[in-house]
């Protein structure tokens, strides 16, 4: 078989039809057109057609992925060409248009195209644009769009959608919002020389705001500051003054709001605090000064907590911020503390007076024997009055308390200790500019009593008894004791102690247990308590209750109940009344053990009537039938 018209190579755009041909020196009839290595079949898109010696493919509806070789094949044939498919131009179906929207609003742009693309950009002004915060780009089949968020007024201008083969541009429009206040101005407080800082906000930046304070136009300065950051707006005042409090207010294009400007005024500080001085005894005076942050603030001066008034013993002076105590004629017992107080703060200083004389202990301590909680004195005598005396016991320096007081009369010194426990026992020292002297606080224990007396109980039959009582002393042990016999631990008895409590428990008691108890402190003290244990019986009750009985005329009838224990105190009753059977020939009563009975002799028919059994507050009642 020989070629007559070998393949050619086509060319064709996206959709039309391409055909393939070749002619032979005779027919045939195993062929196969193989494309891109895959061999075709007849379908909707491809064709076979063979006229006499010519054979043809026909592509219909060619695509750019149809791009490559196409091969005729025979058994002693290969022929091949190629098919080149030309993409159409993209069109715009429909163009953008121009937007035109509100600040902080949303924008979007839309194009569509003839058909879908995988290239193509967004720009403004010539800026190819980035999806991110601002701009996101999305794509609905042929349809792409840009979206711009939070419009502001320089988002306006022309943007532009653009691909290989088209490019389209609309125009932005933003008018801008009316100016409103997003932020009102609020209330500042600050305490004097402090910053204090307006702030409030629009919905524009860069507005030409105005600020007042008390009705007065302010103007930028070193101590007005008026500064923006976008559409914040601040009045910064530094170093208030209580004369800038009132009003702030802004203005801006016929918008305004209002604030007050609180400045609170600085506590009253010592700027040179008192210090302490000394002097001698029989000096003409001593001075202590201090200085306050403001001038002319009234002060006032205390010796301790005592309010000191200007006299012949004190003079106050006042000079601008200057403050003085003068001190005249100067005695051992002014030394102390010495005070100058304003409204908010208060400075102190000490004042310490030599003498001119030597101390001398004319009565040294002695030592103190007290029992227990009561109260011990000690006493020393010097060769002066109004010494300051310290107090030691057991080293640690006394102070002052409702269980110690430190007094003097005249040269003589009194430690008081109130209360006194074991604990308190040890050295008490008195120290005095260089002199000392010491003694020693023996405090007897008291002998242990009880604190909690034994209470009697009342207990029934079998159910425990406690008996529970207290020491004054942990220390302290006891006996316990029935009839004046101890009392030891057993599966009867159990003794319980725990610091300073004490407790007897007497299991199952019993009506032999009926009697006193005590429990006696033996180590540590002498002290005794008792009480009675009463045990009573518990109430009975029917087992078996009395059923009715038949009797014949003359015979006796007997009616039987049985009890949940042994009882003797029982009883019964016919139709209510009572039955008396003491020196009775017609009722008797048997009782034995947890067994009773009811004997009736003779029975005539007036007898038959209900008879009742009674023990406690327990009752069984039943009929008597009498046959004649």
């Amino acid at each position: 078989v020989d070629v007559i018209r070998d393949l050619e190579d086509q060319e064709v755009w996206e959709k039309e039809t391409a055909t393939f041909e070749v002619e032979l020196s005779q027919p045939v009839s195993d062929f196969h057109w193989i494309q891109k290595k895959e061999e075709l079949h007849p379908s909707a898109r491809v064709e076979f057609q063979t006229d006499e010696n010519t054979q043809r493919l026909i592509i219909h509806d060619c695509r750019t992925e149809d791009i490559g070789p196409v091969k005729f094949n025979t058994e002693t044939l290969q022929l091949s060409a190629i098919l080149m498919v030309k993409e159409l131009p993209v069109e715009v179906v429909r163009e953008l248009e121009d937007q035109e929207v509100w600040e902080d609003e949303t924008a979007r742009f839309e194009i569509e195209l003839s058909r879908q693309i995988t290239e193509f950009h967004w720009s403004k002004k010539g800026e190819e644009l980035q999806t991110g915060a601002s701009y996101r780009f999305e794509v609905d089949g042929t349809a792409y769009s840009l979206i711009i968020r939070d419009i502001k007024l320089t988002d306006a201008g022309k943007y532009t959608c653009a691909s290989k083969d088209s490019e389209t541009t609309a125009n932005l429009v933003v008018d801008p919002l009316p100016l409103k206040i997003e932020k009102d101005l609020e209330d500042v407080e600050v305490w004097e020389k402090e910053t204090a800082v307006f702030q409030t906000e629009l919905n524009h930046p860069d507005r030409p705001i105005v600020w007042f304070k008390k009705g007065q136009q302010l103007e930028q300065s070193d101590l007005v500051q008026m500064t923006s950051e976008g559409m914040k707006y601040f009045l910064t005042l530094r170093d208030a003054q209580l004369s800038d409090m009132g009003t702030i207010k802004f203005q801006v294009e016929g918008l305004k709001s209002a604030a007050t400007l609180l400045v609170k005024e600085l506590p009253y500080t010592f700027t040179a605090e008192l210090e302490d001085q000394r002097a001698m005894e029989r000096d003409p005076l001593s001075t202590f000064t201090c200085e306050m942050s403001k001038p002319d603030i009234e002060a006032t001066w205390y010796r301790g907590e005592e309010k000191l008034k200007a006299g012949e013993k004190y003079e106050m002076e006042r000079d601008g911020c200057v403050h003085r105590l003068i001190i005249r004629n100067i005695r051992l017992d002014d030394a102390s503390s010495y005070s100058c107080a304003n409204k908010d703060n208060k400075t102190t200083a000490a004042l310490v007076v030599d003498r001119t004389y030597h101390e001398q202990i004319k009565k040294d301590l002695e030592d103190v024997e007290v029992w227990e909680k009561e109260t011990a004195v000690f006493q020393t005598e010097l060769n002066h009055p109004d010494r300051p005396i310290v107090w030691f016991k057991k080293g640690q320096q006394l102070e002052q308390s409702d269980l110690v007081q430190m007094t003097s009369e005249g040269m003589k010194y009194f430690l008081t200790l109130r209360d006194a426990q074991l604990s308190d026992m040890g050295t008490i020292k008195f120290q005095v500019e260089g002199l000392k002297s010491a003694a020693t606080l023996l405090v007897k224990e008291l002998p242990a009593v009880f604190t909690k007396q034994l209470q009697s109980c009342q207990r029934l039959e079998f159910q425990q008894a406690v008996f529970e009582c207290e020491t004054s002393r942990g220390t302290a042990q006891c006996k316990w004791f029935r009839k004046g016999a101890p009392i030891e631990p057993s599966d009867k008895y159990e003794i319980r102690a725990s610091d300073r409590d004490h407790m007897l428990i007497v299991h199952d008691v019993r009506f032999e247990d009926e009697m006193e108890y005590q429990c006696r402190i033996v180590v540590g003290g002498e002290d005794t308590t008792s009480a009675e244990l009463t045990v009573e019986e518990i109430p009975p009750e029917f087992s078996l209750g009395v059923k009715d009985v038949k009797v014949r005329e003359t015979e006796t009838a007997t009616f039987k109940c049985e009890l949940t224990h042994c009882c003797s105190l029982h009883r019964w009753r016919r139709n209510g009344d009572w039955i008396d059977t003491k020196d009775s020939e017609k009722y008797e009563t048997i009782g034995k053990g947890r067994k009773h009975a009811l004997l009736i002799n003779n029975c005539v028919p007036e007898d038959a009537i209900s008879y009742t059994a009674v023990v406690g507050e327990k009752e069984s009642t039943a009929k008597l039938e009498v046959e004649g």
